[in-house]
């Protein structure tokens, strides 16, 4: 699905001096030598690993689930509504309240 009419890019994304647009940018940087060598900064090091981090961890706890389930389907599963409260009142007004 083609969302502009501009078949490589649009105008505003020319450069300041040179005129050439993103995609003549980009075939430059392709044409680069195989020695080019790039170094990230420190926070990029440290958003790269995060990233990897965040990758390999499980977005589910399987096991909490189950107990979980488990407890429900029991009709052993305990809802404490102090600690909801408590709970929705702190995200809301940004304190600790103890239940």
């Amino acid at each position: 699905m083609r969302l502009t009419a501009y078949p490589i890019a649009p105008p505003t994304c020319r450069g300041k001096k040179t005129g050439q647009t993103e995609n003549a940018r980009s075939l430059e940087m392709e044409k680069a030598s195989p020695d080019t060598v790039v170094n990230l900064s420190r926070k990029s090091k440290e958003a790269q690993l995060i990233k990897e981090t965040i990758e390999k961890t499980q977005d589910v706890r399987q096991e909490k689930v189950d107990q979980l389930k488990k407890e429900i389907s029991s009709n052993t599963y305990q809802i404490n509504p102090r600690a909801i409260a408590g709970k929705m009142i702190s995200y809301f007004t940004n304190e600790t309240f103890t239940s």
